[in-house]
């Protein structure tokens, strides 16, 4: 059986290649979607309603969240495992801020901010963009949390809303699957350059205690580490 595409393994069939982001293949043409805000102060997160699938089976909201749980994600091969939050990339429970609403043809809902990034169909093969570049007829990877399988579906509709909460959370795969939709969990940045980026941080929560990882956390807010990365070399993202 052909392996389901991957953020690393784009092609859905082995005996096609997959494009390139320095070489991509036409987009499926469709209208333009509406510009969505980013979350807060101009970080690009998750609405804090929005549904993340838990390794104990149980669907939790980003704003019940919490560094340490293991999430359901897609590994580099494709494979969808369950992957620990890390960290908070950007966390702003009070925040009003402004969301695409992106309807697929199954019928759920991403509520997503316009910078950050989202795996999409391209030719044979899956790039990262970001959301504003979604249109309608452009497929996503949805993922089963049951059969642990992921599919390309169609999006029916892109609108943009305003709600309360906005929320990163971090893996250490680097993708999270929100209400079922296979994202990155990186914005305003190639998906693969800010995977790379952050293995450091990676490493540090891996391997040191977490009274050491965490005692720059904040509660609320641009992850420190986050803000020191997009700040010193967001233009070489």
């Amino acid at each position: 059986s052909n392996p389901s595409p991957s953020p690393s393994n784009p092609s859905p069939s082995p005996s096609n290649p997959s494009p390139s982001p320095s070489n991509p293949s036409p987009s499926p043409s469709g209208p333009s979607a509406p510009t969505g805000g980013s979350g807060g102060d101009g970080t690009s997160c998750f609405s804090g309603r929005s549904v993340v699938h838990s390794a104990s089976g149980e669907d939790i909201t980003m704003e019940k969240l919490v560094v340490g749980d293991r999430v359901l994600a897609m590994d580099s091969y494709g494979v969808l495992v369950y992957s620990e939050v890390y960290a908070f990339l950007d966390r702003k429970p009070r925040a009003d801020a402004a969301f695409l609403q992106v309807v697929t043809e199954s019928g759920g809902v991403l509520e997503i901010s316009s910078e950050h990034r989202i795996f999409r169909e391209e030719g044979s093969g899956l790039v990262d963009v970001g959301a504003y570049a979604l249109r309608i007829a452009d497929r996503v990877l949805l993922a089963d949390p049951e059969t642990k399988t992921a599919e390309l579906v169609a999006i029916t509709n892109v609108s943009s809303i305003v709600t309360r909460g906005a929320y990163a959370p971090a893996t250490m795969e680097g993708t999270v699957v929100v209400d079922n939709v296979v994202a990155s969990c990186y914005a305003l940045a190639d998906h693969h350059r800010a995977h790379h980026a952050l293995a450091v941080l990676r490493l540090a929560n891996a391997y040191l205690p977490q009274s050491l990882t965490r005692v720059f956390d904040k509660s609320e807010g641009l992850h420190w580490f986050a803000d020191v990365l997009y700040s010193t070399f967001g233009s070489l993202l």
